[in-house]
């Protein structure tokens, strides 16, 4: 995801996480780290909690918009952050995708449905939930019926209006 953002021209990358410490948020934030290293990028990493949806997106960017030297991209982990943080910016004249590219590493009815629509990570839930099934069974010593997915969930990155220009 951060490479299709600088591939369509995101000079200066932010990433939004939650404040869980949990694997998502912390291999993301660490991987992300890595990835501005090897770009010479200093790291601007945000942090709200998951479950303040689009309020806590709309506060992500507050933070964006006090900044002086403002990124021009953001990955929020989730799509409610996204959608929030789209809005804010939308009402300070900052447009998406013109001025701004973003990401979402979850897809949600909010991403979906934003104006314009944002590039999201659809994390495949129900199919994740039978892989996990199988794999229980499996180690149960039980014969799982294994799916197209072959018991793995990589995602699908579905890339929408947000993140292209």
């Amino acid at each position: 995801m951060l490479d299709h953002l600088a591939d369509n021209g995101a000079r200066k990358v932010a990433i939004a996480v939650g404040t869980d410490r949990n694997h998502w948020n912390i291999l993301t934030e660490k991987r992300y780290r890595e990835w501005c290293a090897e770009r010479q990028q200093e790291p601007v990493v945000l942090v709200q909690q998951e479950t303040s949806g689009t309020a806590g997106g709309r506060i992500l960017g507050e933070q964006l918009l006090a900044m002086l030297d403002r990124p021009d991209a953001a990955y929020c982990l989730t799509g409610r952050h996204a959608a929030g943080l789209q809005a804010r910016l939308a009402e300070a004249g900052i447009s998406t995708p013109g001025d701004f590219l973003l990401v979402a590493g979850s897809d949600s009815e909010q991403t979906r449905n934003s104006t314009p629509p944002i590039t999201a990570m659809d994390l495949m839930p129900e199919a994740t939930a039978r892989a996990a099934i199988a794999t229980l069974v499996e180690q149960l010593g039980g014969t799982p019926k294994r799916d197209e997915h072959g018991g793995g969930i990589d995602g699908r990155f579905i890339i929408r209006e947000s993140s292209t220009r």
